[in-house]
């Protein structure tokens, strides 16, 4: 069986484990939630099969299994509506059939140059920032303690951060570097998170926000591997984090 071929099977069968997820009694659902969860690990596995050895089994069968969690967890929050749940789960299957592609790429494009690399490498950056607005959505829309929101934040953040920065190194195995910049950067998003859990504003601007500054250090820390972290780069960057915040301070409803 071709590789195009497990990808269109795993995302089928994925999109209708996710629509199970949710038509389920809401009793069970965050086991079935779980259960979606590993069993997207393994359908995952089992599409890549041929190319995932070594280090690419903790960073890059992740980057899908996070993207099933994400989705299934945000689409817990939607309104109960028949026709919405349909085209979440098309989008979603679509979305993981884009996504077991890329991942493709970046297990290729560790043993061997390949040109679709940055076209691979722009889609994963698109999908982590889509997985961090779902995530961060969902932690912040169950109200918890702000030091509850802290330790999810960070601890959604690192394996994010961690596969992300792995696909711009493609390196055979666990350098310093590799663990250290997304562990920093989590307890960046984990201070913002508990701080901001503080502060009377709308869920979606605490969302935009976190995903913003993520988006920000996810740039600086792509433009520093690639050897293009100059001066002017890094005030654009900076820049736009002054220009997000100042709009987000905008935004609380002060009393």
């Amino acid at each position: 069986m071709r590789k195009r071929e497990k990808f269109i099977i795993s995302s089928t069968l994925l999109a209708i484990g996710l629509f199970a997820t949710q038509v389920l009694s809401i009793d069970i659902r965050p086991f079935a939630i779980a259960l979606f969860t590993f069993a997207t690990y393994i359908m995952s596995a089992w599409a890549l099969s041929t190319n995932i050895n070594g280090i690419e089994w903790i960073t890059v069968l992740p980057f899908p299994t996070m993207y099933a969690l994400a989705v299934s967890l945000f689409y817990f929050l939607l309104p109960e509506n028949f026709l919405s749940r349909i085209a979440v789960v098309g989008l979603f299957g679509i979305g993981m059939y884009a996504l077991l592609l890329t991942s493709n790429i970046y297990a290729i494009g560790r043993v061997k140059t390949i040109q679709l690399l940055r076209a691979a490498h722009a889609v994963g950056s698109v999908f982590l920032l889509l997985m961090a607005i779902f995530f961060f959505n969902f932690i912040f829309s169950l109200q918890l303690h702000p030091l509850v929101n802290m330790l999810l934040s960070g601890l959604v953040t690192f394996p994010l951060m961690l596969c992300s920065t792995w696909s711009l190194e493609l390196e055979p195995k666990f350098t310093r570097r590799l663990y250290l910049v997304p562990l920093m950067f989590s307890f960046i998003i984990a201070q913002c998170a508990l701080a901001i859990s503080f502060l009377p504003v709308g869920l979606w601007s605490v969302s935009l926000f976190l995903t913003a500054l993520l988006y920000v250090g996810f740039g600086l820390i792509q433009h520093y591997i690639e050897g293009r972290l100059f001066r002017r780069t890094t005030q654009e960057y900076l820049m736009l984090a002054v220009f997000v915040t100042i709009s987000f301070l905008l935004l609380i409803h002060w009393k």
